[in-house]
């Protein structure tokens, strides 16, 4: 497209403050009453940012939930009959209505989707087995029709296996020559065209992607690597994100953009390691968690790098008081637009338990997030305008076009 003269009509202004667009909320995630040992974790979130799934202690035991943020409410999810609770809940469509994961059924666990006022339904196992898990759902598509996974498969005692289900049942997706037969489908954009996950070869676990065209491994970053994986892909299926693995125990949060593979590194600590874990439609942010010491912390990385992400609700969001007596371990998974994050942390009384954080509504003018619209948010956006960044893509259409322009130019015009 030629750009040539698209910004010449806007008029450059050197500052207007941000509109606030309301305040932060951190959200505690509540437990089914009754358990003796309450304790709750948030594994993801749908795209809408109401619901969230996870697991939570109940006083029959501890299984799969659906929390609702407008209500604050929780609900069992996937309990099948004359079963006892066990499993959880570890990814949801795009409204919601569809949770997937893993749950027990008589005395096995298996992968679990449950569509809204239905009954769970057991998704199966690629091959019998005699041990307790036979397979658990990790992500869905958008529609919540298709499914992916691992599986126990015939390939050995315990053998893992990729999986994909979709109408027809659960497919297995392979493994890499060499090494121990084990494989994991970790996530899969909303469209089902690109599912990213693990396999082994020769030298351990790499980070793979599958799509119409089959499995490919993806690139190390530069360096000494041992090993890769896959834990998440943006909806647009150009970021993939993840780890990699530089020496025994010790891995580096990784991104891979259109295939290209960026070290994002770890939080400073003595004793670093770090796992990227999702990220937002366009992959300019990303949550995981790293570790300091014996103990982990929740991360976000975006322009900046990455941060602590309980230092930055307490220092650029005002959540000090909230945030008091809680440690934020781990960001398990963001809405497409950044304004949801959930995961788990400890509270006061040292119980792990699961969180949300709802941020405001982003002010699309503030480009370059400096809670300030000026010139320089003008220059940022013109620039990755220019090159067809991405991030440029400010209506989510997958492209970067004049569309993106009339958005950017309305909210900087408006100061917001």
């Amino acid at each position: 497209m030629h750009r040539t003269n698209a910004f010449a009509c806007i008029a450059v202004f050197t500052s207007l403050a941000a509109a606030e667009g309301g305040r932060a909320r951190f959200i505690p995630l509540p437990t089914i009453p009754g358990g003796a040992a309450p304790y709750s974790a948030a594994f993801a979130v749908s795209d809408t940012g109401r619901f969230v799934c996870g697991a939570s202690s109940s006083a029959a035991g501890t299984g799969p939930v659906v929390w609702d943020l407008d209500s604050l409410g929780v609900r069992e999810v996937a309990r099948f009959a004359q079963s006892t609770p066990g499993g959880e809940a570890r990814a949801l469509s795009a409204s919601g209505s569809v949770v997937v994961g893993q749950s027990r059924q008589s005395t096995r666990f298996v992968a679990f989707r449950q569509m809204e006022n239905e009954s769970p339904q057991s998704l199966g196992s690629l091959a019998p087995s005699t041990l307790g898990t036979l397979s658990a759902a990790l992500d869905t598509s958008a529609d919540g029709a298709v499914i992916v996974g691992w599986s126990r498969n015939n390939q050995g005692t315990g053998a893992r296996e990729a999986f994909i289900f979709r109408a027809g049942g659960m497919i297995g997706l392979g493994d890499l020559p060499g090494g121990t037969f084990n494989s994991t489908a970790h996530a899969i954009t909303p469209d089902a065209s690109l599912v990213v996950g693990e396999a082994t070869d020769d030298r351990g676990l790499r980070a793979v992607v599958w799509s119409n065209s089959g499995m490919a491994v993806l690139p190390d970053p530069a360096g000494a690597v041992l090993g890769t994986a896959a834990y998440g892909v943006s909806k647009n299926g150009r970021v993939v994100v993840g780890k990699t693995v530089v020496t025994e125990g010790r891995s580096r949060a990784t991104l891979w953009r259109d295939g290209v593979p960026l070290d994002l590194g770890t939080l400073p600590a003595a004793d670093p390691d770090a796992t990227a874990l999702s990220c937002t439609f366009d992959g300019e942010l990303i949550v995981g968690t790293s570790r300091f010491g014996d103990l982990y912390e929740a991360f976000m990385y975006d322009e900046l790098g990455m941060r602590n992400l309980r230092e930055v609700l307490v220092v650029e969001y005002g959540l000090a008081a909230e945030l008091s007596e809680w440690e934020l371990v781990s960001a398990e998974d963001v809405t497409p637009d950044g304004r949801v994050i959930v995961g788990q942390g400890t509270n006061a009384l040292g119980q792990v338990q699961a969180w949300a954080v709802v941020l405001p509504t982003p002010c699309t003018g503030d480009y370059n997030r400096d809670q300030q619209v000026d010139v320089f948010d003008y220059l940022d956006f013109a620039q990755a305008y220019a090159e067809e960044n991405i991030r440029a893509d400010l209506d989510q259409s997958g492209q970067v076009d004049l569309f993106d322009y009339l958005e950017f130019a309305a909210a900087w015009d408006s100061g917001c």
